[in-house]
């Protein structure tokens, strides 16, 4: 048995070049390191809106047969006043429900991840709170549901 590496995609604010051929050098890596990766896709939704281009085209492009576990979490957008145009980012937060694109990427994700060993629900604990607690709960149990 040999030692498994794997690393996690980002969720990048900016980027230098075509931000769609980030999955192709996920796809590079895991080739010449034999690694794996961890995709956590609230990391590649807000990468795409970041970045305005679409979630499903992101992850047409990722080496699926590398994908050996997924993270779910939410997150929040930015304050408008923090760029000057305005505009609001989104920021993985971990500090609210996992959003909707997330789930249906999850959904679409599990029968394309041969070899997903894993899934994780991530919050930050600072963000816990009883409410948050609840949204926690529904969101692990709408995960087992999807899983099972």
């Amino acid at each position: 048995m040999h030692d498994v590496v794997a690393f996690e995609n980002n969720a990048d604010l900016f980027s230098f070049g075509d931000p769609l051929l980030q999955p192709d050098f996920f796809a590079r890596i895991c080739a010449a390191a034999d690694a794996h990766l961890l995709l956590d896709l609230h990391n590649a939704f807000a990468f795409c809106r970041n970045h305005t281009i679409e979630l499903d085209a992101f992850l047409d492009r990722l080496p699926w047969e590398r994908v050996l576990e997924i993270h779910l979490s939410g997150g929040s957008d930015s304050d408008p006043g923090f760029l000057p145009s305005r505009r609001s980012l989104r920021m993985d937060s971990h500090d609210g429900a996992v959003p909707e694109p997330v789930w249906n990427a999850f959904a679409a994700a599990l029968p394309r991840a041969r070899n997903l060993r894993a899934v994780v629900l991530e919050w930050f604990p600072e963000a816990m709170d009883a409410r948050a607690g609840e949204v926690f709960a529904a969101d692990f149990a709408r995960a087992r549901s999807v899983l099972c």
